[in-house]
């Protein structure tokens, strides 16, 4: 191996850093940082078991978070832990598992987003949104946008945006709710 100059200590090649740029030493090409996480400093991130003594004890096993995600990538990755990975991206999640495994998710994310503050919102309601966002099995915004898309009657249509333009619309064209 060629030195760079006669410092030893020096990394060969220091002098052309760009050519490192792409290089992938170990991993998952996808993800390009990786955070360690104590969950001693975070109670929500720690493990809650029942020992051999039949006792309930909280384990704090060192976590990896990533800001990327390879969800499929890091599933079939060795030594894994697949009960306890997890990813919010619910693309990736509804390309490896199904459309009802998207429903978990978004529920699951719409609770902890709702709760963190403190607020709370019963969970029918949450699960009512996240069925109506699944119905057609894909996802569908919660917007006019998407909302708009389906067969539904004005008064749904105008609950969310636009109220006197698609009840006037609704009107002119005589539609009604079925």
């Amino acid at each position: 191996m060629k030195q760079a100059s006669g410092n030893s200590n020096e990394f060969p090649g220091n002098s052309n850093k760009a050519s490192y740029a792409d290089l992938t030493l170990q991993g998952i090409e996808a993800i390009s940082k990786v955070y360690m996480v104590n969950p001693k400093l975070d109670k929500s991130k720690t493990r809650i078991q029942i020992n051999d003594n039949c006792e309930i004890e909280t384990i704090a096993d060192w976590m990896l978070e990533t800001g990327e995600t390879s969800f499929k990538k890091v599933l079939a990755t060795k030594d894994i832990d697949l009960r306890r990975t997890y990813t919010n991206d619910v693309v990736e999640i509804f390309d490896v598992f199904s459309i009802d495994a998207v429903r978990q998710a978004i529920e699951y994310e719409m609770n902890h987003v709702i709760s963190f503050d403190g607020s709370y919102v019963n969970y029918r309601y949450l699960a009512l949104v996240c069925d109506i966002m699944r119905t057609k099995r894909h996802l569908m915004a919660i917007t006019r946008h998407g909302i708009n898309r389906q067969d539904v009657g004005p008064i749904m249509i105008c609950s969310f945006e636009e109220t006197v333009d698609v009840l006037m619309e609704a009107d002119v064209h005589a539609e009604f709710d079925p």
